[in-house]
């Protein structure tokens, strides 16, 4: 059996913890026992934290865990949970974790995080001049503090010499099966899927990281209207009333959104609405039409113009290219 150590960390939350635990313990026993076929578990998780004390989710659950990491033996695997989105914290907090997490790398353990938990694996080094991801809210911050790993935020996972980082919260069941898959077959990271009625095939972590740039401001008014645009993409049909919602002219609101984006608003919400339609495209067999309608555009037309524009690639060239 694979052996996994789930390192537990302050103020994550508690889904990091469970959906990871709950889907490697399933792999080779939820689908079977469903289906009749004999159980053949393939991973044995541990739950450790620094001390080998309970340790206090953001939600204020806690997690009894099993042992110490200084009490623990080696490890095929390594899974670090979310810490929290203050990453100071986080590292002050669990910097005990540091030399372990070398040692066992040192030992052949591959490394991987979720979340917030990939500025632990970068505190490390082993990430130094590597490609890696983590949560997008969480860009500029972990580039500050490790400006010399090559961060690619809209990848949902990224693995590079047995250190794997995946994006947000939810992400923690796209890594499950995608290690499921990496060290036994794809057959059952996809029964543990069905059995669990878990999506597959995601490869971006937000269909919004190609506008992660643009969030890059300190204009709260703004943020929140791109929140507003992020979310209602689909039902938003005039900028001017969503001016007014947030208590400003048109004519003030676009030279605002403008100087805090580099962006006309209309240009911005075509973009958002572009990138929702890229993973319409790519992860659903909704025909180009019925992405149209979903995305805001009835003029099905229109939308192609606009996706060559912003995507490079037709909609169904797009969709040959990317379909996962």
């Amino acid at each position: 059996m694979i052996r996994v150590a789930l390192l537990v960390l302050n103020n994550g939350l508690v889904s990091t913890v469970t959906g990871p635990l709950e889907i490697l313990m399933g792999a080779g026993t939820a689908y079977n026992q469903l289906t009749g076929k004999p159980v053949k578990p393939i991973f044995k998780v541990k739950l450790v934290s620094i001390d080998g004390k309970s340790v206090r989710g953001l939600s204020g659950f806690e997690f009894n865990v099993q042992d110490a990491i200084n009490n623990t033996h080696e490890f095929d695997l390594i899974l670090i949970t979310s810490g929290g989105d203050n990453i100071p914290t986080l590292l002050k907090e669990h910097k005990q974790a540091i030399p372990w997490l070398r040692k066992q790398y040192e030992q052949g353990a591959t490394l991987a995080s979720i979340c917030s938990g990939s500025a632990l694996l970068a505190a490390t080094g082993l990430l130094c001049g590597k490609q890696a991801t983590t949560h997008w809210g969480l860009v500029q911050t972990f580039r500050l503090h490790f400006p010399d790993v090559r961060l690619t935020p809209e990848h949902l996972i990224v693995e590079e010499d047995r250190l794997i980082t995946s994006g947000g919260a939810s992400a923690c069941n796209d890594l499950s099966l995608y290690l499921i898959e990496k060290y036994y077959d794809k057959k059952t990271a996809i029964d543990c899927a069905n059995a669990f009625l878990l999506d597959t095939g995601r490869q971006s972590q937000t269909q919004f990281s190609a506008l992660l740039h643009q969030r890059a401001h300190n204009d709260p008014v703004i943020a929140e209207t791109q929140e507003i645009m992020e979310s209602d993409y689909a039902s938003i049909l005039n900028l001017d009333t969503l001016a007014a919602k947030i208590c400003m002219s048109p004519r003030n609101f676009k030279r605002r959104f403008k100087n805090a984006t580099g962006e006309q608003p209309l240009n911005y919400l075509q973009k958002v609405r572009i990138e929702a339609a890229k993973n319409l495209i790519s992860d659903t067999r909704k025909n180009i039409e019925e992405v149209s309608l979903a995305v805001g555009y009835t003029d099905a037309t229109h939308f192609r113009m606009l996706f060559k524009r912003y995507a490079g690639l037709s909609p169904t060239q797009y969709r040959a290219k990317f379909r996962t």
